[in-house]
């Protein structure tokens, strides 16, 4: 069956069988990702790629079930990428100038996704502050990228799937709404990039985005 029939449907068989109403909310928050370039056989420097800022938003379900147990769902933009240290040789050629220089530049490769996730989510406690502990699967839609590579592109895939983790703590201090804040960590279980036959390296991409956001869930 096809992975993303086979996701939606997950989705569904959540929603009809949920034994307590349905929560939803909204969270924006921000985060560090980065998306090493690298080939199976190394020969590539992926120390070359750093970490990247961005921001995250997006909207929640939350499905209850009997005791601590629910089943959430969410559809989050995310601004993941990573910054590409690029070393450039100057000078040399230049008749004032015989000793040559190298330079550092720092490139910004940014990919928007779109993802969509779902897992099971465990909540600690009955009232006032509730820490909470959740794992997932995403499918992740690319919207745009801005991207180089130095001198190379190569074509990105238009879905990757990739495993979320996470945890925080809801603070039911509202009424009837409730404040949580989360720390989640996204990893890429699939390469972002197309597989070339003309090339004759296989090179690979996999995002990897820690993020914080603060939140609000109404019943």
């Amino acid at each position: 069956m096809n992975r993303k029939m086979l996701f939606i449907w997950l989705l569904m068989f959540s929603l009809i069988y949920a034994e307590e109403p349905l929560k939803y909310g909204v969270k924006v928050g921000a985060g560090l990702s980065s998306a090493p370039f690298s080939d199976k056989d190394n020969l590539l420097l992926s120390g070359e790629f750093k970490s990247r800022a961005g921001v995250n938003f997006g909207v929640i379900l939350n499905l209850p079930y009997s005791g601590n147990l629910s089943i959430y769902s969410e559809l989050e933009y995310q601004a993941r990428g990573s910054k590409e240290e690029i070393l450039v040789t100057v000078g040399g050629d230049i008749p004032d100038q015989t000793i040559p220089a190298n330079l550092v530049i720092v490139q910004d490769n940014l990919f928007e996704y779109l993802s969509l996730g779902s897992g099971a989510r465990w909540t600690f406690g009955a009232n006032g502050f509730r820490p909470f502990v959740n794992t997932g699967i995403s499918l992740n839609t690319l919207l745009r990228e801005d991207s180089g590579f130095g001198d190379l592109n190569f074509d990105t895939k238009r879905f990757v799937w990739g495993l979320e983790f996470g945890g925080g703590i809801v603070f039911a201090i509202l009424s009837p709404g409730e404040l949580f804040v989360e720390i989640k960590y996204d990893l890429d279980i699939t390469t972002a990039l197309e597989r070339d036959p003309n090339l004759p390296i296989e090179f690979d991409m996999k995002h990897r985005w820690l993020s914080i956001s603060l939140g609000i869930m109404l019943p």
